[in-house]
C-alpha cells in the first residue's frame, strides 16, 4: 500500500522548484496523507533521475531502453552524491558531471584512452556500466532522513544493436523465402510472418541478456554506494 501511494505521488508530483516546494516540504505533505518519508524520498530520487513510469511499444516488443533501481542509504544527500560520482568514475570509467539540479550524469568515454581502459576493466570483470550510453544518479534526502539514491542506465545503444541483429535475421530469411518462392511458387511466401517473428525473437533474446547484466551492475553499484564503501583505486593502463 505504501509503495503504491509513493508511486502515485511520483507520477503526479511536479518538480519542486516549479511550485516553490523543497523535498522537505513534499515529505511533510506526504506525512499528512500517511506516506512514509522513506517512500517519498525514494520516489523523488526516482523522479529526478528519470526512471520511467510507463513502457513504450519497443519496450514491450524488444525490452526496456533503461534499467534502473533505487536504494535507501545511511548517508546524507551530498555524501551519497559524491560516492556515486566516485564509483561511476573509478569503477566504471565514466565521465561525470553534476547538473544544476544535483543529478549526476555520467557518459561513456569515447576517447582512445577511455576505450582501452574500459576494455581492461571489463576483462577484469569490472566497469560494466561503461558499456552503456549514459547513467543518471539522483540523491534526495529530507531534513531528518538519510538519502535515497536512484541509478538509471540508458541501454538504448545496446537495444539498437539487438534490433539491428534481428533486422539482419529478418532480411536474410526474407531473401531466402523469396528465392524459394521463385522455384516452388508463391505459396512459400506464407512463411514471411514467421521470418519476421524470428527476427523479433532474436532481438528480444539478445537484449534480455544485456538487460540482465546491466541490472546486476546497477544493483551491485547501488549496494556499494548505500554501504558507504570506497571503490578500489585502479591505475589507467596508459598512465605509466
Amino acid at each position: 500500500m505504501v509503495l503504491r501511494r509513493a508511486s502515485e505521488i511520483r507520477e503526479r508530483i511536479p518538480e519542486p522548484d516549479e511550485v516553490g516546494l523543497t523535498s522537505n516540504d513534499l515529505v511533510e505533505i506526504a506525512r499528512e496523507v500517511g506516506v512514509s518519508p522513506q517512500a517519498v524520498v525514494t520516489a523523488l530520487a526516482e523522479h529526478q533521475a528519470g526512471a520511467p513510469t510507463r513502457r513504450g511499444v519497443a519496450d514491450r516488443l524488444i525490452g526496456p531502453r533503461v534499467v534502473w533501481a533505487s536504494r535507501l542509504t545511511a548517508s546524507d544527500e551530498a555524501t551519497a552524491r559524491e560516492s556515486s560520482i566516485d564509483w561511476l568514475a573509478t569503477e566504471h570509467g565514466l565521465r561525470t558531471r553534476v547538473r544544476d539540479d544535483g543529478v549526476v550524469v555520467a557518459r561513456k568515454r569515447t576517447d582512445v584512452v577511455g576505450k582501452l581502459a574500459g576494455g581492461v576493466r571489463r576483462a577484469r570483470g569490472r566497469g560494466g556500466l561503461g558499456r552503456f550510453r549514459e547513467v543518471q544518479v539522483a540523491s534526495v534526502a529530507g531534513d531528518d532522513q538519510p538519502a535515497a539514491v536512484c541509478l538509471v542506465v540508458d541501454v538504448g545503444n545496446k537495444r539498437n544493436e539487438a534490433m539491428a541483429t534481428g533486422a539482419v535475421v529478418t532480411a536474410g530469411g526474407a531473401a531466402f523465402v523469396g528465392f524459394v518462392a521463385l522455384i516452388a511458387g508463391p505459396v512459400t511466401l506464407a512463411a514471411l510472418p514467421l521470418v519476421a517473428g524470428a527476427g523479433a525473437v532474436t532481438s528480444r533474446r539478445s537484449h534480455r541478456a544485456t538487460v540482465r547484466r546491466a541490472a546486476d551492475d546497477v544493483e551491485e553499484t547501488l549496494d556499494r554506494i548505500a554501504s558507504g564503501a570506497a571503490p578500489r583505486r585502479w591505475r589507467d593502463p596508459l598512465s605509466r
